[in-house]
């Protein structure tokens, strides 16, 4: 199978959801090799505290929803 590469997180919440359920099915390790697309720092900080800060976090410019994609997208071409 083919493994995911990235995750899309919009807010803090979801983003301790994530990290919940990877902590309860025993895939915690595989967050460590995710892309995590934050929407806001409030939601990388999430990321942050759960993986460590080398964790990698692209996180959008604004809070918007055009701005997450543009990260998404400029991530994608570098």
């Amino acid at each position: 199978g083919q493994n995911a590469a990235g995750v899309i997180l919009y807010s803090p919440r979801t983003a301790f959801i994530w990290c919940s359920l990877l902590n309860q099915s025993k895939l915690s390790d595989r967050g460590l090799n995710l892309t995590y697309y934050c929407l806001s720092a409030n939601v990388a900080d999430v990321i942050c505290d759960a993986f460590g800060a080398s964790s990698a976090i692209v996180t959008a410019s604004q809070p918007t929803e055009r701005a997450m994609i543009a990260a998404i997208t400029n991530a994608a071409r570098t």
